[in-house]
């Protein structure tokens, strides 16, 4: 099935971006399609403590990347990279842990996510893009200097 497209960003195009991280990293047609989320409401609440850059919503089949990405000095790699993180999320799918508890990036998962070449450097790189954003915009996003990818 085709992927929906996106509204396009103003420096990164995910729904191009998408389709080349598909073709080019799996062989299995996969329904997925992307967009920007939603920039952070402003609050009086306490500051977040972290960023998520990118998530996968399995019933929808949809990949939403944080709109604090787009921006001209954040590396396209680095985009794919989340794109394909959130990819393997719809190949890997989450697995019963201990008790309740729900594993989501297992062994198999890593596995997967280390066969993107640079992996290591770019999940790196993720701290030095999250420290860049927050002081640029900390009152604007209100992020502190953790990220996490779902």
């Amino acid at each position: 099935m085709r992927s929906k497209s996106c509204p396009p960003g103003t420096y990164h195009q995910l729904s191009s971006l998408l389709e080349e991280v598909k073709s080019e990293f799996f062989t299995e047609e996969l329904e997925a399609s992307i967009m920007w989320g939603r920039a952070p409401r402003r609050t009086r609440r306490r500051k977040r403590t972290s960023i998520v850059f990118g998530s996968w919503w399995e019933q929808q089949k949809r990949i939403r990347i944080h709109p604090a990405l787009d921006r001209p000095w954040v590396p396209e790699e680095f985009i794919r990279f989340i794109i394909y993180h959130e990819l393997c999320h719809a190949v890997a799918k989450p697995k019963q842990g201990q008790g309740r508890k729900r594993q989501v990036h297992h062994p198999e998962f890593k596995a997967l996510e280390n066969r993107y070449p640079d992996s290591a450097r770019l999940r790196a790189m993720s701290r030095d893009i999250l420290a860049r954003i927050s002081k640029e915009e900390m009152s604007a996003f209100s992020i502190g200097r953790r990220h996490t990818f779902r």
